[in-house]
């Protein structure tokens, strides 16, 4: 074979190549175009992994050099020259447009890998970190503080007061430009090289890096001032408020995610505090934290091993003679160890912990239970009632009313021997809401009560319309109603009140005789008090019963009374002062 053969044939060798990439060069074309639709990481790393750019420039440059020694080889084959260039200048042009392609192609998929990334790590609605970004934040200055020895950072967690108000009543979308708002304010008040962060719906986050304990106050009591002008949004003036735990780092013990929990524990405990308060976390908020979850599982397993049960503090009616009307339920904790638990140890941990819905069950089926079976057990005093208290949760949830139908329904009891005690705080949260809850209650028969009433902020204007029966004098107004003239005129004026509004009033935590005295001349209907008897569990309460019916049966209702019995008509019979003389 002479050297022209071996140079043609290596030539023809090189254009078939390149006439094989250029063909393969079409395929990936389509491919780009198919995959261009759909962008994602997965197309990024496909497209990246052809390659097929540099090489089809390598084969092609190969190619164009097997034509020239073609052409040298042959001498001849202009025409057939010209062709074979033109193919290969269409084929180097393809080869262009492919490069472009693929370079617009990769770079959409990079920035769309870019936003996917940053979606993942910020809030959508305000463009604030997230709360992985937060806390990949924090762990990096924990990180940095440790290599130069240690520097000051704070965790600041802020909870917008009553938000919940602002989208019930405005609407979402206001909300959103609430939250927006408050947004750009936060960062106005914070450097560039903080971080802030949006958790949830009402829930804020700031770090603030390299802050000494006595700035990061100074921070958020700027930020608090920023956020009391009103904000203006879809015509409405908004006033917003909010209340602040704070934690000051490092701390070696701490990891990022306990010095958020930290943060949150000081921001608890001044909400605990009312609203707008600003609290700095102690180690002694942390060991509380620990003893309340501690207590709120022993309390998840008493009301599940039973140990929850009723006492029983009679409510005496006054007129026409002092008379049993019936009984409070009040709920103790039969603890195994720390013996017999009053409400105040754990009532206000179970309406933290949302126990009290477990326990307002127990409370209902106990008391619907024991006034059934008083009442079917002496016909004669039918008349009496059994009050509840509900607390504010359970008074919100239509779990209560389903709760309440079925355990009277199952004993064959009247809604009327029931009488349902709501705060006056309670009601007030909400009234519109509070009202309709109230009169759907009464259209079943139940009687309610307003309890402690005087320590709440209500409107007469809503207690007019309100659909109750009783309201019950606050404790608190008694105690020196026979030594102080004030709170004997402000008791007069809630039993004028209450009568003038055709509802009973029942004064609450009658101690003494002065105090009773005090009562009793003001016209209160029913009294309530250790003066009577302290509560008593259902055996003793059931005693009671058997006494106010054996005065029945001695002295029946509309019986004429003698002389001597009118003489003490306002004198509270011996079977009802039971109290506790320790």
């Amino acid at each position: 074979m002479t050297n022209a053969d071996s140079i043609t044939t290596f030539s023809l060798s090189l254009i078939g190549v390149g006439a094989a990439v250029m063909a393969l060069n079409i395929v990936d074309f389509f491919r780009l175009i198919r995959l261009h639709k759909s962008f994602g990481p997965a197309s990024y790393e496909i497209i990246r992994s052809f390659a097929t750019v540099p090489f089809s420039l390598m084969c092609f440059f190969f190619a164009g050099y097997g034509f020239v020694l073609l052409s040298l080889s042959q001498g001849q084959g202009l025409v057939g020259s010209v062709v074979v260039g033109l193919i290969f200048l269409g084929g180097a042009v393809f080869v262009q447009l492919t490069l472009r392609f693929q370079k617009k192609v990769l770079g959409e998929l990079e920035h769309n890998r870019d936003q996917l990334r940053f979606d993942a790590l910020h809030d959508p609605l305000t463009g604030l970190a997230n709360r992985r970004l937060l806390l990949d934040r924090t762990r990096q200055i924990m990180l940095r503080g440790k290599r130069s020895g240690g520097a000051f950072f704070a965790l600041v967690f802020m909870d917008l007061d009553r938000f919940k108000v602002v989208n019930d009543s405005l609407g979402h979308i206001c909300g959103d430009q609430v939250l927006q708002e408050i947004t750009r304010r936060l960062r106005l008040c914070v450097r560039e090289m903080d971080t802030v962060a949006r958790f949830g719906g009402d829930e804020f986050v700031l770090l603030l890096d390299g802050t000494s304990p006595r700035r990061a106050v100074r921070i958020v009591r700027r930020i608090r001032t920023a956020l009391r002008e009103p904000i203006l949004a879809q015509g409405h003036s908004i006033s917003i408020n909010a209340s602040y735990g704070i934690v000051i780092g490092p701390d070696k013990k701490f990891t990022p995610e306990q010095m958020l929990q930290n943060s949150t524990l000081a921001l608890h405990r001044a909400k605990a505090l009312g609203r707008d308060r600003i609290k700095v976390f102690k180690s002694d908020m942390l060991e509380q934290a620990v003893q309340t979850l501690a207590k709120e599982s022993d309390l998840r397993r008493g009301i599940s091993a039973g140990e929850i049960s009723l006492h029983y503090q009679p409510i005496i009616a006054m007129k026409p003679t002092p008379h049993l009307a019936g009984f409070e339920a009040l709920a103790r904790w039969n603890h195994p160890h720390r013996g017999l638990l009053p409400p105040l140890e754990f009532i206000t941990l179970a309406e933290e912990t949302g126990l009290i819905i477990e326990l307002g069950d127990t409370v209902i089926r106990q008391a619907c239970r024991a006034i059934a079976n008083w009442r079917k057990a002496r016909p004669e005093c039918g008349d009496l009632r059994m009050s509840i208290n509900v607390s504010p949760r359970q008074f919100v949830l239509s779990h209560l009313a389903r709760t309440l139908r079925t355990e009277r329904k199952s004993l064959g009891l009247p809604a009327g021997a029931l009488t349902l005690e709501i705060t006056e705080t309670t009601l007030m949260d909400n009234p519109d809401v509070s009202t309709q809850r109230l009169h759907r209650f009464r259209e079943e028969g139940f009687h309610i009560a307003i309890d402690d009433f005087g320590q709440g902020y209500s409107s007469l204007a809503y207690i007019k319309d309100l659909p109750i029966d009783v309201i019950k004098i606050d404790r608190s107004f008694i105690v020196d109603i026979d030594s102080s003239q004030s709170d004997l005129e402000i008791v007069r004026c809630m039993t004028l009140l209450a009568h003038s509004l055709n509802k009973t009033v029942v004064a609450e935590g009658v101690e003494t005789p002065g105090q009773l005295a005090q009562v009793q001349a003001m016209g209160c209907d029913y009294v309530q008090g250790f003066y009577f008897s302290r509560p008593v569990p259902e055996d003793e309460a059931w005693t009671m019963v058997l006494a106010h019916c054996s005065t029945l049966l001695a002295d029946p209702p509309g019986a004429p009374q003698s002389k001597a019995g009118r003489s003490h008509v306002q004198e509270v019979p011996h079977a009802y002062v039971l109290c506790n003389k320790e």
